[in-house]
């Protein structure tokens, strides 16, 4: 497969107190063929880098949020030459069987790839369902773009600009803040579809706090993004 991308592409897994999923899910990626690294954000489940073999792994010992972790990863995929970075979440639910659509998808290197679930009360809480809406109705009418998927960390970033990661916001509105910047860079926003993994694993993730901290970003984006 990775010998027909004409692109260099690198996955990266942003990580907190996930080594028992990462264990499982590390060999599946490594069948594809692709480099990986592995972000560790100050775990204290005793991960190391015996237990993502044969990607890297880097540790970072303060734990600091996703989104200033993605940032670094970002920035280090692009010193090391690769043209995209595909970013996944490290508790199993973006399926590596869906890893070979966003290859696909790729065609320029002003591409930015975002997965799309199909979320419904069948396969995923309400919760979810209701800040995801939320968010995506608001950054849609924010950027002009359809926003299907605000809150999916399933994407493969373009690395041709580091503006487009180069947010001022962190943790999990960093992958909303991304948004904002795809159309000001003429990047073309494509959409994979993906299927909704979900098992009652617990998530780092706060939605009702969360979806109050977005709505912060949101109006401060009015004023932000002129400076930016």
């Amino acid at each position: 497969m990775s010998d027909r991308q004409p692109y260099k592409v690198i996955i990266l897994i942003p990580v907190y107190n996930g080594r028992i999923p990462l264990k499982s899910l590390v060999p599946q990626l490594a069948e594809l063929g692709l480099p990986g690294v592995i972000l560790d954000d100050g775990s204290t489940d005793g991960l190391s880098a015996a237990d993502v073999v044969p990607f890297t792994y880097h540790r970072f010992d303060v734990n600091r949020g996703k989104g200033a972790v993605l940032k670094d990863g970002l920035e280090l995929a692009k010193t090391a030459g690769y043209d995209f970075a595909i970013t996944m979440d490290a508790d199993g639910q973006h399926p590596v069987a869906s890893v070979p659509n966003f290859l696909k998808a790729i065609t320029s290197t002003n591409n930015f790839i975002v997965g799309r679930r199909d979320w419904n009360l069948n396969n995923m809480p309400w919760a979810r369902i209701l800040s995801n809406t939320i968010t995506s109705w608001l950054l849609s009418r924010r950027t002009g773009l359809k926003i299907h998927d605000s809150q999916i960390g399933f994407r493969c970033y373009p690395l041709v600009n580091p503006h487009l990661w180069r947010v001022r916001e962190g943790g999990f509105q960093f992958e909303s803040a991304v948004f904002l910047r795809v159309r000001s860079l003429g990047l073309k926003l494509k959409w994979v579809d993906v299927p909704v993994v979900y098992a009652g694993e617990p998530s780092h993730m706060n939605h009702w706090c969360d979806t109050w901290q977005f709505i912060r970003f949101y109006i401060r984006s009015f004023w932000r993004d002129r400076s930016d």
